[in-house]
């Protein structure tokens, strides 16, 4: 039997997808090649590995910073991105990565799939806003059309999946591939700390809820509240760590955040808006409880309200508040169980059950193509 050719068009060198392509390189069957748009956005501190486990291909790019125009993201104009796809001569072709509605490079894919005879498959993970921008109110047609002229779609999760089928895809036509991280070292969970350690790790953007986290924080009697990551709002944090009980460690690598990680008590992300939300899938491999924001698309899979945490309403400093109060006052019991719950959630959203998936999908893609 003929492998299966699978070549990934991906933004940038995600850590996290490179476990993930590193299994599914594994799988019997299976080649891979993955085309990178560049090789690290300028608003991520993640560094790109000097050798990575599989093929793949840096495109030469002009990249646009699209933050000046209320985003935090970018657009990569690729030279000749069809080249290193039709030299591999793959059967699929995936879409990943951020915009790929808007990548050049996914859409010279999308157009040339007849001809050149892949399947294209779009790995989306985004769910609609409460108020849409304008931008994305007008080129909703032109997505709608993406997807549902697709060979197959992959969904980062439960509410991408809806996403898909609100946009006129088919539910015949989704997948669910897990999002992921790499397993790290699960750390024994032990009672809470006294007073509790609160923990958020991401960029210090407002996007991410870090005004409402500080004052939602202040208004507890005690706690402490550990912060990790960099951005605009550093001074914001700063300031609130010389007031006391916040701990600012900055920007730290992956080593020092799995110890941050054991050594915290709870993850709180109060986004007001999370495509999905990783660092979620982190705290459950530790064990922690989570509190986050209905803005967070992880919740629907990774969190049970009052189980193993809390969902608040996105921008609700009350709720976040009361959220992180009453889960100061759980008994031991209640911290096992959240513990117990996270562990075996975070099992099943493993990188190996996401390759499966992923290698599942793409043969499926190629089944749809030819019906």
């Amino acid at each position: 039997m003929d492998p299966l050719r699978i070549a990934v068009i991906a933004n940038m060198v995600d850590p996290n997808r490179v476990a993930l392509f590193e299994r599914v390189v594994r799988q019997e069957g299976v080649e891979l090649l993955v085309i990178y748009e560049t090789g690290m956005e300028r608003n991520r501190s993640w560094r790109v590995a000097a050798d990575l486990p599989y093929r793949h291909v840096l495109l030469r790019s002009i990249s646009v910073d699209l933050r000046p125009f209320g985003t935090d993201a970018y657009l990569h104009v690729p030279l000749r991105p069809l080249e290193p796809i039709r030299s591999f001569r793959p059967d699929v072709v995936v879409g990943a990565g951020g915009g790929i509605w808007s990548s050049p490079a996914n859409i010279a894919a999308f157009a040339a799939r007849r001809k050149e005879g892949w399947s294209f498959v779009p790995w989306w993970g985004s769910f609609q806003k409460k108020r849409p921008s304008i931008a994305r109110r007008l080129s909703e047609p032109w997505v709608r059309r993406f997807l549902s002229r697709s060979d197959l779609c992959l969904a980062y999760g439960t509410r991408a999946a809806g996403e898909l089928e609100r946009l006129g895809v088919a539910a015949s036509a989704v997948r669910c591939v897990p999002n992921a991280v790499p397993p790290g070292e699960p750390s024994p969970r032990r009672r809470p700390h006294t007073p509790v350690r609160f923990l958020f790790v991401g960029q210090l953007i407002q996007r991410k809820g870090v005004e409402e986290l500080l004052e939602a924080f202040a208004q507890l009697p005690e706690a402490e509240l550990h912060i990790a990551g960099d951005g605009p709002l550093r001074p914001l944090v700063t300031r609130a760590a010389e007031r006391g009980r916040v701990a600012y460690a900055g920007q730290i690598n992956h080593p020092a955040l799995q110890r941050l990680y054991a050594d915290s008590d709870v993850l709180v992300l109060p986004s007001r808006y999370e495509v999905w939300g990783l660092v979620i899938n982190e705290a459950l491999e530790h064990g922690l409880p989570i509190i986050a924001t209905e803005g967070v698309g992880a919740v629907d899979d990774l969190v049970l309200d009052e189980v193993n945490g809390y969902v608040t309403r996105t921008g609700r400093v009350d709720e976040l508040r009361d959220a992180m109060a009453r889960i100061m006052d759980w008994n031991d019991a209640r911290w096992r169980s959240a513990a117990a719950t996270g562990t075996e959630i975070a099992r099943r959203w493993s990188v190996d059950a996401a390759a499966t998936a992923f290698v599942d999908a793409c043969r499926a893609s190629l089944a749809r193509r030819a019906a």
